[in-house]
């Protein structure tokens, strides 16, 4: 597993190196004011940012790219790793910026103290891990290159003196923009004061270095050297080993970490993660020739091998929730969405009956009409809160996530053929107990994946126009029916029928419920039979009807499962027999086709 990660990170280092916009072009400031200083300390410009606002605009300028660049490079890794670990209320990594919460802003001899904790750090580089040997090794090899021992060269106190001074300026800028901005002030102390002074972007990355190489493990206490001196330890994004989360130690083995990397490694799997984190996408599709440009999406993968990631944001951070090597991963299918049931002209939505080509395509669509769009945000939900689909379609969503997933992320069809098979029946109706147009396309949907997967439904077109023509043609004169397909259809047409004499102002498909609940051939007719005695005052004298009425309770074998696909297709076709005249059904004898 390690190698593989290793394999992934070589190509997005490979990019990264060519490259270093990659993270960059997809990173946003936090909500906050932003401000630059020249080198006395006089406001030369700012920037108010919401990212909730929809302005293009802005995050497109060269003031916002500005003010991006160099608060990549001033931010710290986290909380726990800020310059002042006591207090972490600034969270800023350089003496050319200050950063924190708008909160703590408000009242100046509390935000002194906080600048002179942070300087005092800021002066000295080693007072970060002093009592630890593996830390001040890193330092030890950073001297050669980096002002680790030599931070009075550069008048570090003159910065922290034109923050303090220049406290009432800000301030009265920062209730300017409150103002013109209408903000509210329980939220305006929510978010991110940023000052800057104006320098050159090359010595914002100086200090980014000097800051993240000694921070870049996520415990140096678990440094190890190799056999030449170089340092190993554990990399922050997928591991913690503080003393908070003991649990993640191997107890089991001699090892507490379970794999050291090199700080380049470390670097490497940091600048991966931030890139990760920066995008609203949630899967990944990398291959070996990924420029990390949007390339990474799943419609860019055609029969290749590639590392697939699904991530999800926490705290601003991406976590990792699932990975897999795919090998020759194919996202191309061939896959016919047919009209198996012609809908209503009355219905409102039009669904595009085509063939899809795309497993992504196939995967909303199985997402919009099986589960009401519920799915594909809820592959990893603990639970699903969301109340416009009832309790069992939900349970039936969270048995049957793991194999859609796989099927649609992965184009792994091991579990699909299955879930299908046991749960298609139970997914159709549930869609009876929606409002709106979704059975039949669902229905459709569902014959067409089972023809797809070689289930069955490759004549289910053709069997409901051969019912339609035979009872049709020969509805007063049979005498039996001849198997469950035939009871199941005609059942689906009754059922039709009797619901059309129903009072009610505004019929819907929620009123065949109770039908969807029969189980066998017993359950359905005691459930028909108490409809027709309801509606039995309205029923004239019809021989044709009355007889297949009559072979429908003379059915002999009551405990044989219900063909749900047959009812469902005997009750959804637009067509149905009962309501044909005489004419009609004079026309077949002599040939003619209905449909």
């Amino acid at each position: 597993m390690f190698e593989i990660l290793l394999e992934l990170l070589n190509i997005f280092s490979r990019e990264f190196e060519k490259d270093p916009n990659i993270i960059l072009d997809n990173y946003s400031l936090k909500d906050g004011v932003y401000i630059k200083l020249d080198e006395t300390g006089e406001i030369i410009d700012h920037l108010f940012v919401k990212n909730k606002k929809d302005d293009d605009e802005l995050f497109h300028s060269e003031k916002y790219e500005w003010f991006k660049e160099r608060d990549y490079f001033s931010s710290i890794l986290d909380t726990n790793k800020c310059i002042d670990t006591k207090n972490r209320k600034i969270h800023s990594n350089n003496f050319f910026t200050m950063f924190l919460k708008m909160e703590n802003y408000k009242e100046k001899n509390n935000y002194i103290k906080l600048l002179n904790s942070h300087f005092e750090k800021l002066k000295n580089p080693r007072s970060y891990g002093s009592n630890d040997k593996n830390t001040q090794k890193i330092f030890d090899t950073l001297s050669e290159t980096l002002p680790v021992d030599d931070m009075d060269n550069y008048n570090i106190e003159e910065y922290k003196k034109i923050l303090i001074d220049k406290y009432g300026d800000i301030k009265n800028l920062l209730e300017e923009i409150k103002e013109k901005n209408n903000e509210k002030d329980s939220k305006f102390k929510s978010y991110y004061l940023k000052v800057f002074f104006d320098k050159d972007l090359d010595k914002y990355k100086k200090f980014y270095e000097l800051y993240t190489k000694p921070r870049i493990f996520a415990s140096n206490s678990y440094n190890r050297e190799g056999r030449e001196g170089e340092i190993y330890g554990l990399p922050i994004p997928n591991i913690s080993l503080n003393s908070k989360k003991p649990f993640n130690q191997l107890k089991s083995t001699k090892f507490e970490a379970p794999f050291r990397v090199s700080p380049e490694q470390a670097m490497d799997l940091y600048n991966f993660f931030e890139f990760l984190s920066n995008l609203k996408n949630r899967y990944f599709y990398i291959t070996g020739n990924c420029k990390f440009k949007g390339d990474y999406n799943q419609e860019n993968v055609d029969k290749e091998n590639c590392h697939f990631i699904y991530k999800e944001n926490e705290n601003g951070k991406a976590i990792i929730k699932d990975y897999d090597y795919l090998i020759d991963f194919d996202n191309n299918i061939n896959f016919d969405y047919k009209k198996i049931i012609e809908p209503s002209k009355k219905l409102k939505m039009k669904e595009e009956y085509r063939p899809i080509s795309r497993l992504y395509e196939l995967e909303s669509k199985v997402d919009y009409y099986f589960f009401n769009q519920k799915l594909k945000n809820n592959y990893f939900e603990e639970r699903i809160r969301d109340q416009s689909i009832s309790s069992y379609l939900k349970e039936i969503l969270m048995i049957t996530r793991d194999s859609f997933y796989n099927y649609f992320k992965k184009n792994k069809v091991r579990d699909i053929k299955h879930i299908l098979t046991k749960y298609g029946v139970e997914i159709i109706k549930e869609n009876f107990k929606k409002s709106g147009d979704y059975v039949i396309p669902a229905f459709n949907l569902y014959i067409s994946m089972k023809i797809y997967f070689e289930l069955g439904g490759v004549e289910m077109k053709d069997k409901i126009r051969s019912n339609l023509e035979y009872f049709k043609k020969n509805g007063e004169d049979i005498t039996q029916l001849q198997n469950i397909e035939e009871y199941s259809f005609l059942a689906g047409q009754i059922v039709k029928y009797l619901i059309g004499k129903s009072k009610k102002s505004k019929k819907t498909h929620e009123l065949v419920s109770p039908f969807l609940n029969c189980s066998t051939v017993e359950d359905m007719k005691h459930e028909i039979a108490g409809y027709f005695e309801k509606y039995k005052h309205e029923l004239m004298l019809n021989q044709f009807r009355d007889n297949l009425i009559s072979i429908l309770f003379n059915f002999e074998n009551e405990k044989e499962k219900i063909d749900f696909d047959m009812f469902f297709a005997g009750y959804l076709t637009r067509e149905n027999i009962f309501y044909s005249n005489k004419e009609d059904r004079e026309n077949l004898k002599k040939g003619d086709e209905i449909i």
